[in-house]
């Protein structure tokens, strides 16, 4: 991912006496003024003419950023500088793109412009717009901040960041009453020719297959497990959320009143579970697809549909047709990872991975290790010193930790017990992943997690500086949401063995590279699942040839997205599906907006360059 500019950037003085309303309608006129250009000139319009207008209205130092989320594009994509502003414009405004984008406006009462204010005299200009396309409705935010040109007196304000999504299809929204008049079991036996199969009965394979019911598409949903939810009951049984339910919300259906903020591990699997059937969602559960093969409807087509071989566990295998699959059977597969360490027959205690830890009940007055310091590590050497156990922590590579205020300032006040989930959602999204990465260790955390963190490092933690796009979207592992583990490390309740490579285990516990060793009774690697096994696991059905042509899931791409999650994933009748609460229900309503457009025959992304030098 290129990174954006280092913030904070300069800015000129900004006047108390504000008028938003006016700053954001100036730069909408402009932007409509600009389309409007494109739209209507076609090929003919030069180069020079959008450059010049793209100069007015959007940010050169720093540079602009335009996210689209399949508005403009049909696609996921995320712009960076003039150049590529550019670009975009020419190739999605333009007649042959199709798209007969309209004028962009802002909404009525209650969504008006707004000022944001960073610091005293600092800040930005906040507008929502909406606007329609070919394909459906579009809404959008935009950042607008000060600059002050060189000569002269006025401010002029110009874009930072731009947002713009598709939000429902032309005469096709999400209606939840498709999901209400189905039936419990309806095309749970048949017929066994639908639009999609989703793999995986998580909340992104739920998720998903609820939205592709709202828009009317057919939908069986396959999990091997004997009953959704199982992925949450396998874990330990002191797992709690670390974020808010609210974050954590599903479409169409709330949290019970009852469930408390954190959900633990077991409530959320009561969720899902009540979630499939109060939707009337067609899971197929202790069931297994073996195999799917791929043919072209006929040989002049570039579509085509599914073949599946799938084996109940109580019933012979049965065939059915797709057009579609997606995969949602989680990035880790449940497949731990287990560091290869010797003499592992010469240890006498017990070794668990963390996906094996159930509690810490039986371990007081025992030692026991805890090899890993992301979320499962501090939870497991929280729940065993509760239960008297006397716990080291044993820190491989430096760790991210979250207080709960940087939780708080940046989920909690968005999403909110009374928010609108969608308009939740655009405000987390329209934030590119470039300005998140600077943007967090910025953010004022407050006097006690500074407290935290000083004494985290006289107890020799290991801190590595707030990122949340490297620990989320690439790693998915080295970061730590406080809830509650780090003060008992400060307080020294729980000891820390840092930054010192295992290089045996001993007859009583762990041998270390400087000589040390430390003794446990019990001795659990938190160290996390195989997140190639997504891919592994599509690839293993579908077979190489089709499976060669795939990305992989995660990780992010050069413009910030992931490489493969929610977009095309180098199959156009395959999708992936996968990410935390808040990602599976944006990749969710994407995917099934795509899916829906593909099956309509208007799925014609726009093609832009992934590599702009100049404009085209």
């Amino acid at each position: 991912m290129e990174p954006a500019e280092a913030l904070p950037f300069p800015q000129p003085p900004i006047p108390a006496n504000l008028n938003p309303e006016a700053i954001a309608q100036h730069w909408l006129n402009g932007l409509n003024t600009a389309i409007r250009g494109v739209s209507v000139a076609g090929p003919s319009i030069t180069i020079t003419t959008v450059s010049e207008a793209v100069s007015q209205l959007f940010s050169d130092q720093p540079k602009a950023f335009w996210k689209d989320h399949l508005a403009l594009s049909l696609d996921l994509r995320t712009m960076h500088g003039h150049t590529q502003i550019i670009t975009l414009l020419l190739r999605c405004c333009s007649p042959e793109a199709g798209m007969h984008i309209g004028s962009f406006a802002m909404p009525g009462e209650g969504e008006g412009p707004r000022a944001a204010w960073v610091q005293p005299a600092s800040g930005y200009v906040e507008l929502w717009f909406g606007f329609q396309t070919r394909v459906g409705e579009c809404k959008g935010v935009a950042k607008l901040i000060p600059t002050l040109p060189p000569g002269q007196a006025e401010l002029k304000w110009k874009a930072w960041t731009v947002y713009t999504e598709l939000v429902s299809l032309r005469d096709l929204p999400f209606d939840r009453t498709r999901l209400e008049k189905r039936s419990a079991t309806e095309g749970l036996a048949g017929p066994r020719d639908v639009d999609v199969v989703v793999l995986g009965a998580g909340q992104s394979g739920l998720q998903v297959a609820a939205h592709l019911l709202a828009l009317g598409l057919s939908v069986l949903v396959v999990e091997r497990e004997a009953q959704v939810g199982n992925q949450w009951d396998g874990h330990y049984a002191a797992l709690k959320v670390h974020v808010t339910k609210w974050f954590y919300q599903f479409p169409y259906l709330n949290f019970p009143p009852e469930m408390p903020t954190y959900p633990s591990g077991e409530e959320m699997a009561s969720y899902l579970r009540l979630y499939a059937s109060k939707l009337h969602l067609p899971v197929r559960t202790a069931t297994q697809v073996l195999s799917a093969s791929f043919h072209f409807i006929h040989s002049a087509s570039t579509d085509g549909k599914w073949e599946l071989s799938m084996k109940p566990s109580d019933g012979p295998a049965e065939n059915w047709t797709c057009r579609y699959l997606v995969s949602a059977t989680g990035l880790s597969g449940k497949v731990p990872n287990m560091p290869e360490i010797p003499a592992r027959d010469e240890y006498k205690g017990i070794v668990l991975h963390s996906s094996q830890f159930r509690t810490g009940e039986g371990w007081a007055g025992k030692k026991a290790i805890v090899v890993g310091t992301g979320c499962s590590g501090h939870d497991i050497a929280s729940e065993l010193y509760r239960c008297g156990a006397k716990v080291t922590l044993h820190q491989r590579s430096p760790t991210m930790v979250l207080p709960p205020t940087f939780v708080h300032i940046t989920q909690d006040s968005i999403f909110t017990p009374d928010a609108d989930l969608d308009a939740a959602d655009r405000e987390w999204n329209a934030t590119p992943l470039q300005v998140v990465a600077r943007l967090g260790p910025l953010l004022p955390t407050g006097d006690k997690a500074k407290e935290i963190e000083n004494g985290l490092v006289k107890r020799g933690f290991q801190m590595k500086e707030i990122d949340f796009t490297k620990a989320v979207y690439e790693r998915i592992g080295g970061l730590y949401i406080d809830v509650g583990a780090s003060e008992l490390i400060v307080d020294g309740k729980i000891a820390i063995k840092s930054g010192m490579p295992i290089v045996s285990y001993t007859p009583t516990g762990l041998a270390f590279a400087d000589g040390t060793t430390l003794d446990a009774n019990l001795i659990v690697f938190a160290t996390g699942f195989n997140i190639s096994v997504m891919r592994s696991t599509i690839v293993s059905i579908v077979g190489s040839d089709i499976g060669s042509t795939l990305k992989s899931p995660w990780g992010l791409d050069r413009e910030g997205h992931l490489l493969g999650v929610g977009k095309f994933s180098g199959h156009p009748n395959i999708y992936y599906m996968a990410g935390e609460a808040q990602m599976s229900r944006t990749s969710a309503k994407l995917v099934a907006l795509q899916l829906t457009l593909a099956k309509q025959g208007l799925l014609n992304r726009v093609d832009i360059p992934y590599d702009i030098a100049t404009p085209a």
